[in-house]
C-alpha cells in the first residue's frame, strides 16, 4: 500500500487541472491549421484561460507513459473543497486518492474494500497545486502557440510550454485541460461533465490511521 501511495503522488503530480462542461462526450481528436500567433499573445491568451477556470467538474483522462506499457484511465472530481482522483490500470484495477476539507485518504476496493488517512499537506501539494503553479510561474515561462485541436468534440486551443522541460497542452475556452504531453507522459481528454454529486465523495470504507497502519 506505501507503493500505491508514491505511484499516486507520481502520476497524480503531472496534472494540470482545470474545468468542465455540461454534457459528456465521446473522443474525437483533430488537429486544425491556421494563422501561427506571436509568442506573448499565446502567453496572454493562456493566462486567461487560467484565470477564468470553473472549479467544480469531473473528467476522465486516457493516460499513458514511455516507462510502462499499460494505458491507464484518470477520472478527476473536483466540488468545493472536497476532492477525488480515481486511477485504473488497464481496467482491471481501481484505486481512489480523497481529499475532503482537511482530511486526504487512499482508498483501494480490491481485493478488500480500504481506506488510509495520509498527510494531507503531503497529497495536498504534491497532487493538486499544477494549476496554480502554472498561473504563477506562466510570466517566465516560453509559451508558444501550436496548431488547435478538436477533443471530445470542443475546439481546444493548445500551446507548448518550456521551462527545465518542455510540454503541449490544451484548453477548451472555458479552462478545460483536454490534452497534456511531457517527455514521459501524455494524457487525452475522453470524457467530461460539471454534474459531480456528493456521493462521489464518501469513502467506500471507515479510514485507518497510516501510522497505526504500518505500526508507528
Amino acid at each position: 500500500m506505501k507503493k500505491l501511495f508514491f505511484v499516486f503522488l507520481l502520476i497524480i503530480s503531472v496534472l494540470i487541472v482545470s474545468c468542465a462542461k455540461e454534457e459528456t462526450k465521446v473522443v474525437k481528436t483533430e488537429q486544425k491549421q491556421e494563422t501561427a500567433i506571436a509568442p506573448e499573445q499565446a502567453k496572454a491568451e493562456l493566462t486567461d484561460t487560467l484565470a477564468g477556470r470553473i472549479k467544480n467538474y469531473r473528467i476522465t483522462y486516457r493516460f499513458s507513459s514511455n516507462e510502462s506499457q499499460q494505458i491507464n484511465e484518470l477520472t478527476l472530481a473536483f466540488k468545493d473543497d472536497k476532492r477525488r482522483i480515481d486511477v485504473s490500470e488497464s481496467g482491471k484495477f481501481t484505486s481512489s486518492v480523497f481529499i475532503l476539507g482537511d482530511k486526504a485518504y487512499i482508498c483501494t476496493e480490491q481485493p478488500q474494500k480500504m481506506c488510509i488517512m495520509t498527510d494531507f499537506n503531503e497529497a495536498n501539494q504534491s497532487s493538486f497545486t499544477g494549476e496554480e503553479e502554472l498561473s504563477k510561474d506562466i510570466i517566465n515561462l516560453d509559451v508558444r502557440a501550436l496548431p488547435s485541436r478538436t477533443i471530445t468534440g470542443i475546439n481546444a486551443k493548445c500551446y507548448a510550454i518550456v521551462s527545465e522541460t518542455s510540454s503541449d497542452i490544451c484548453y477548451s475556452r472555458e479552462g478545460i485541460m483536454l490534452y497534456l504531453k511531457t517527455s514521459t507522459n501524455e494524457m487525452t481528454a475522453t470524457s467530461y461533465t460539471t454534474n459531480v454529486p456528493d456521493s462521489l465523495f464518501v469513502l467506500p470504507a471507515t479510514p485507518q490511521n497510516l501510522n497505526a497502519y504500518y505500526g508507528n
